[in-house]
């Protein structure tokens, strides 16, 4: 089975291979090359100079291929792409749009050089269910907290799977400094929040706090092995987003290896990762307490015992709430509801 999908983000697209190549051994291509734009590629539009984003998704000049060009299929970054014209030449089983903007420009594709495809929106944003009209989509992959859709609409629930293997539970060695480390791209993006964290670094002066990703103090770290190595390495994440996730793979990596992470429960109150936070236990909640409150709070999970009881349970409750192998089952009667 041939599968077509937008390349949203790296994390998506990671769990999509996992899903859709490791565990159901069809075959995942992705968008290569200018010539998809902008007709057929809207992830840009959003932002200031969409052409450059464009570019910086889709264009392979100055780029080293990881193996030679066969006939329209392209191998860049260990990913699978189809040129444009590919695309049209090919037979594709399944186009996935991971957007609302592609809903349209997708469908659009089927009709002209995909008849016998079948169209998936996978969801991630619960955001989307005051946004999208349901009744348009036929089949919905939603990685995001349960809502009611249409009778028309055929849909699944699920976690966006990731390597398990290098997430994986590892108990805290005391016998370095108290490390509390984020994860949070562009966290100047969120003033209220980044203002907040300045305050607690401030109190927490014996306390090492580390803010990786783009444009932040610290390095941007790549590679799911690197960014665990560096949770197993933290006392506690640190998680304070506006808004919060549509899925979030960083906000799951904690709990997967066990590091409870810092929170306020406002922001994922109707998200799925809300799922895994219980206070005390799974993560420490700072909504509706003083720095100092907060400050004291961190501090008396500190101590090894209670610290090390909190990592054991948020690991377990990840593995009590995310279950890939039984979720592939229900997936699997997705699709085949998919074509009927």
């Amino acid at each position: 089975m041939n599968i077509f999908a937008d390349y949203h983000h790296h994390g998506l697209w990671k769990s999509l291979e996992y899903l859709f190549e490791k565990r159901l051994k069809c075959k995942l291509y992705r968008p290569m090359g200018m010539d998809w734009y902008p007709d057929w590629w809207k992830i840009g539009d959003p932002y200031e100079g969409p052409e450059r984003t464009a570019t910086q998704y889709l264009d392979t000049k100055g780029h080293t291929p990881d193996r030679p060009e066969e006939d329209g299929i392209l191998y860049y970054d260990n990913l699978k792409g189809v040129t444009l014209d590919k695309f049209k030449r090919m037979q594709f089983d399944i186009v996935i749009a991971s957007i609302p903007e592609h809903i349209i420009p997708y469908q659009t594709l089927i009709k002209r050089y995909q008849p016998d495809a079948r169209f998936i929106l996978q969801m991630g944003n619960i955001s989307w269910d005051k946004t999208v009209d349901f009744r348009t989509v036929p089949n919905l992959l939603a990685s995001t907290e349960k809502f009611v859709v249409p009778k028309s609409c055929n849909a699944v629930f699920y976690h966006q799977e990731f390597d398990t293997n290098v997430f994986k539970y590892a108990p805290p060695e005391y016998d370095h400094r108290k490390r509390v480390s984020s994860f949070i791209n562009t966290i100047e993006c969120y003033p209220e929040d980044y203002a907040l964290l300045k305050e607690y670094m401030t109190y927490m002066d014996d306390y090492e706090f580390k803010l990786y990703g783009a444009s932040n103090p610290d390095k941007c770290i790549n590679g799911d092995e690197d960014i665990a190595k560096e949770m197993h390495n933290s006392m506690f994440g640190w998680h304070v987003k506006k808004g919060g996730d549509g899925f979030g793979h960083i906000i799951h990596n904690w709990f997967a290896c066990g590091r409870p992470p810092i929170v306020k429960m406002e922001y994922y109150k109707d998200k799925v990762a809300g799922q895994l936070m219980v206070d005390g236990e799974t993560c420490i909640m700072i909504d509706g307490l003083t720095v100092e409150e907060g400050v004291n709070k961190i501090r008396h999970y500190s101590v090894p015992d209670l610290h090390e009881n909190m990592c054991r349970m948020a690991h377990s409750k990840f593995g009590a709430i995310v279950n890939y192998d039984n979720e592939q089952k229900e997936i699997e009667t997705f699709l085949e509801k998919v074509f009927t």
